[in-house]
């Protein structure tokens, strides 16, 4: 008698989506939780395991942080 009730209504039909929504998200969220800690603890052998920048894109960043400084215009070159 409860089922149809809930079912017979939009209200009900409404709650049941989120109760089924919560149901999912509670099944879900152990899972990411281990999976957050088994990345925490084990980051460093990840971290070995990808595969490291090329010596050319390396090169790249390192130009990129190291800008030579700007050099003031030389008054004298200018004038005519």
């Amino acid at each position: 008698m409860c089922q149809s009730v809930v079912n017979g209504s939009a209200e009900g039909r409404a709650m049941g989506a989120e109760l089924n929504n919560a149901i999912l998200v509670m099944f879900g969220a152990p899972y990411l939780v281990f999976g957050a800690f088994v990345a925490v603890a084990l980051r460093r052998q990840i971290r070995e395991r990808l595969p490291q920048p090329s010596s050319l894109w390396t090169r790249i960043r390192a130009a990129g942080r190291r800008r030579p400084p700007r050099r003031a215009a030389d008054p004298g070159a200018l004038q005519d």
